[in-house]
Order: structure tokens, then C-alpha cells, then sequence
């Protein structure tokens, strides 16, 4: 395919008297400064003699800025009125494809041609490397019969072909993969109708964009959303570390635990990270296979992380830390989790890869999630390590003021205990009895207070009273 890109006029002592656009845009030189020259200051090499002869060839031009521009020439003579030749039209040609035609076939993105049959009129170099075969062995060919994927492949045909009965665009995404997210791959596609000169429906072009990277990050900030509603919806540390793993499994992870400092589940407040091997409390894990298969730890009990090992690594510096399989602390702490369940086969049988994070909340360390991967097949990567980190921050946020509600109400409690009376003063009027009830509310203690109070000629006052609210401020006042 050749595309006219230049025109000039050369009289018959060779010099150049026209000059079109077109040629300004191929040599770079303008009308007024190429205008009364002679031609050959333009060649780039002399002329081969048999292109003189015939009158056609390629010759090489040199442009305004120095490089070399090969062109087909075409000459044409321009007859006196004596019928000598008293010039030449000169018609230049780029050989090779049209920028258009090569914009096609170097895009980045996979595009194709197809007839109204659904079979291959053209191919560009993405889609070739995306097929693993090259143009000449796609055209002509029947779509289907390209692919191995055929439930994607029923889709595409679908669309394909209701753009060629309609004659309307189609755009789709379109995905591929398992339905784990880190294994899907997405596509943008559009699909468009061409026509011929007449206007006739004569054939569908396509674009295939691979939105992956996009599909992921949607679906990291869908979780992110799912975090905020369904994370911290009871006051209760270990229900919020339950929905942590609930969100975590199987979308990120095929199996994942939460392990919390002690003293988080207790009534004191030691956050300080002992020095050397850690020792956690497992509060809940989850896992894709039914019934958590194999697990190392059960929920409840306590166990301890090598100073080397991840989990310990993210409680010590604060941040996520991944591991996979070649790595010599993951191979370690597999091994070591390996040898406290020797019976766990099924978890440890292709885990490649892992991640973890510590729950860090108002600067104080609460414990540690750790993420497991055997079946996604894709290592996490830093940009998981971000999602984690936000994932765990707002869980920790939440299991932390559960931590604080429990621990202000057992301090009410122990306040509201104190001030109950030991015994009341002895009177004649009346005998005394009493009982105290805590009230229903979240907190579990109120204002409630009585009294008997002593009075003369043998009276009594008996009082009951309430002060406004509930907490450690009512029972105080």
C-alpha cells in the first residue's frame, strides 16, 4: 500500500518551478525556499541510471534537517507548445504502509478486523503476541477457532456478531481467569462497525484495552468500603477480629489468622513489645478449606513467633512484611508451623506466599494478621502490603475501642461495687432489706442510689433516686 505524499514541478534545465504541501511535509523545505533551485540539490545519492530511463524508481531525498528520506518517484512530462518536453510533474511516494496503516499495527493495545462472517481480515502486532501466532495464520479464519477459552470465546462471538447484525458499537468488559480476583485478567473492549464507500456494513473492528490493574484497584477499594461497614459492628474484641477474617478470606487470602496480645483481652494495659520470641493469643482464623484443615494454633490458645519470623518482623518495625517460598525466614516459620502440626497437609501443601501486618491502633501494638496464600496463584506484592496495612488499621481501630468499652466497664463495675453499702444503720421504725439490680444498658451500671434516713418521733424516710445516664460519670456522681 502507497501513500502520495509530494508534487513539484522541474522545468527543463532542472529546476524546480512547483513545489506542493505535500512535499514541504516529506523534505521540510517551503515553496520559497526551494522554488528556482536546481533538483539535484535535494539527492541524497545520485540518481540510479535506470530510473532516469524509466522514468520511475526510488531515490533517496535529503531533508531540511539532514536525515535521509527514501521516496518512489513518478515523472511525467510537460510538453511545449511544440510538443518538446519543456518539463517534468514529479510525484513522490513513501513505499511501505500509510502512517495510519502503521498506527494500527503498532498500537499497544490488541486490535483486529473481522468480516460480517466473524472470521479475520486483520490482526495487529499486539493481538499477535496476545494469540501467540502470527497475522498470516489468523486471517481468514473463523473466531472460535483461535481461542481455547470457550466460555470467553461465546461472549466475544456474541458480541461480535450483534454489532454486525445491528450496526451499532459495543463496549463490554470482558474477563478471564478464576473468579479468585488476584487470578482474573479484564479487558476494556470495544467493538465498532465499518463501512465501505457506499455506506455498506462491511465488516467489525475491535479494541481490546487490558484494564487488569484497574479491575484490582476496584476491587482493593471495594474491600476497603466492605471494611468500613461490616468491621466493628459489636463491641466485642474477638466478633471484630472474626469479621477482619470474614473480609479477608477467601477475597485476599486462603487462610488467614488473627493473633492479639494478652493483655488486650485482660483488664490491665502493657503495650510494650518484649525483646526476643513473641507470645500471642489466637482469636480467630478462617480458611478457604471447610473446617480450618491442619491448623497450627486453635482458637484461644497461646504460642509464640521467633524473633526472625514475619509475624514478629511486622510487630517489631511496624509495618506489613511479606514472604514467599526461597526466603530463608518464610521457609523457617513454614517450617516451624509445619512441625507444631506435622497432621496439617492440607495447608501447607503449595502455600507460596504470605503477608503480615500488624494491628497497630492510637500507637499502641495489639496483636498481628497474618494472610496465607497456596491457592491464588500470585505472590502478594507491595501494593497488597498497602491494602493490608489499611485493612488492619481499621480493624484495629475497632478492636481497640472494644478493648477500651471493656475495660471502662469493668471499671465501673469495680467503682459501682465499692460505693454499695455494707450494711445500713439499725432504727426502730421499719426493717430494712435491699438488693441491687445493674441496669440493661451497653455500659451495664448507672446512677441508681437510695437511702434510709432517721427521723423523729419514730418516722423514717426511705429515698430512691437516679442520676441522669450511665457510666463511670453516673456512679461517680
Amino acid at each position: 500500500m502507497e501513500r502520495v505524499a509530494a508534487a513539484a514541478i522541474i522545468d527543463a534545465q532542472g529546476r524546480l518551478t512547483g513545489w506542493s504541501e505535500g512535499a514541504r511535509l516529506l523534505t521540510g523545505h517551503t515553496a520559497d525556499e526551494i522554488v528556482g533551485r536546481p533538483v539535484a540539490g535535494l539527492l541524497a545519492e545520485d540518481v540510479p541510471p535506470g530510473v532516469l530511463a524509466a522514468r520511475s524508481g526510488t531515490v533517496a531525498l535529503r531533508h531540511r534537517d539532514g536525515h535521509r528520506v527514501e521516496v518512489a518517484l513518478s515523472a511525467c512530462p510537460v510538453l511545449g507548445p511544440g510538443g518538446e518536453e519543456a518539463g517534468h510533474v514529479i510525484t513522490a511516494t513513501v513505499p511501505g504502509p500509510a502512517l495510519a496503516d502503521q498506527a494500527f499495527q503498532q498500537a499497544s493495545m490488541s486490535m483486529s478486523v473481522f468480516d460480517l462472517r466473524q472470521s479475520y481480515l486483520r490482526a495487529n502486532d499486539a493481538a499477535c503476541r496476545l494469540l501467540g501466532v502470527s497475522e498470516e495464520s489468523l486471517v481468514g479464519r473463523f473466531y472460535p477457532e483461535t481461542v481455547e477459552d470457550a466460555e470467553h470465546s461465546q461472549g466475544f462471538l456474541h458480541h461480535l456478531r450483534q454489532v454486525a447484525e445491528t450496526g451499532l458499537p459495543v463496549r463490554y468488559e470482558s474477563f478471564t481467569g478464576t473468579p479468585a480476583p488476584s487470578r482474573v485478567h479484564a479487558w476494556s473492549i470495544e467493538m465498532w462497525p465499518l463501512r465501505d464507500v457506499s455506506g455498506e456494513l462491511a465488516g467489525v473492528a475491535l479494541a481490546a484495552f487490558d484494564s487488569s490493574e484497574q479491575y484490582r484497584a476496584r476491587r482493593r477499594l471495594a474491600l476497603l468500603n466492605e471494611a468500613a461497614t461490616g468491621i466493628g459492628t459489636t463491641l466485642d474484641v474477638v466478633r471484630t477480629a472474626e469479621e477482619l477474617i470474614e473480609l479477608l478470606v477467601p477475597q485476599y487470602a486462603d487462610f488467614a489468622s488473627i493473633d492479639l496480645l494478652d493483655w488486650v483481652l485482660g483488664e490491665d494495659e502493657l503495650p510494650m513489645i518484649p525483646d526476643g520470641a513473641l507470645t500471642l493469643r489466637r482469636v480467630a482464623h478462617g480458611s478457604t478449606q471447610e473446617g480450618n484443615p491442619g491448623v497450627a494454633v486453635h482458637l484461644g490458645e497461646m504460642h509464640g513467633y521467633q524473633p526472625s519470623s514475619p509475624p514478629a518482623r511486622a510487630l517489631q518495625e511496624g509495618g506489613a512484611v511479606l514472604g514467599r517460598t526461597g526466603e530463608p525466614d518464610f521457609d523457617e516459620w513454614l517450617a516451624e508451623r509445619n512441625a507444631r502440626s506435622p497432621e496439617g497437609r492440607p495447608y501447607r501443601v503449595g502455600v507460596h506466599s504470605m503477608i503480615a501486618v500488624p494491628l497497630l491502633a492510637r500507637g499502641t501494638t495489639l496483636g498481628v494478621a497474618v494472610c496465607v496464600r497456596s491457592r491464588h496463584p500470585e505472590d502478594y506484592a507491595p501494593d497488597d502490603a498497602v491494602l493490608a496495612e489499611e485493612l488492619a488499621s481499621r480493624a484495629a481501630v475497632c478492636i481497640d475501642n472494644a478493648r477500651r468499652f471493656a475495660r471502662e466497664r469493668s471499671t465501673a463495675h469495680a467503682l459501682q461495687h465499692s460505693l454499695l453499702p455494707r450494711g445500713l444503720p439499725g432504727q426502730a421504725a421499719v426493717e430494712v432489706a435491699h438488693r441491687y439490680l445493674p441496669s440493661g444498658s451497653l455500659a451495664g451500671i448507672g446512677g441508681d442510689w437510695f437511702d434510709v434516713i432517721p427521723l423523729s418521733g419514730s418516722r423514717v424516710g426511705l429515698v430512691v433516686g437516679d442520676v441522669v445516664g450511665h457510666g463511670i460519670q453516673s456512679s461517680a456522681t
